[in-house]
């Protein structure tokens, strides 16, 4: 039982629905609050990068912009 609380409740932690070991008294007094503040802070920033990366993508298939017309409309 105490394996099936280990792998559901706190092995999983910081997602959603699991144990987190902030120094709790049933937690032993293990503090792991640093590290999930880490891991958050990374699945923001891969948050940030996956937009980045999609608007990046969208603006390189855009390739009508009213900037391009009016200069190639200069060229001819």
């Amino acid at each position: 039982m105490s394996v099936l609380l280990y792998g559901t409740a706190i092995y999983n932690a910081p997602n959603d629905g699991s144990l987190q070991l902030e120094g709790q008294w049933w937690g032993f007094g293990i503090d792991f609050t640093s590290e999930y503040d880490a891991i958050r802070r990374e699945q923001y920033e891969a948050e940030m990068d996956a937009k980045w990366e999609a608007k990046r993508a969208e603006f390189k298939q855009r390739t009508y912009s009213s900037f391009k017309r009016y200069v190639g409309a200069q060229h001819n």
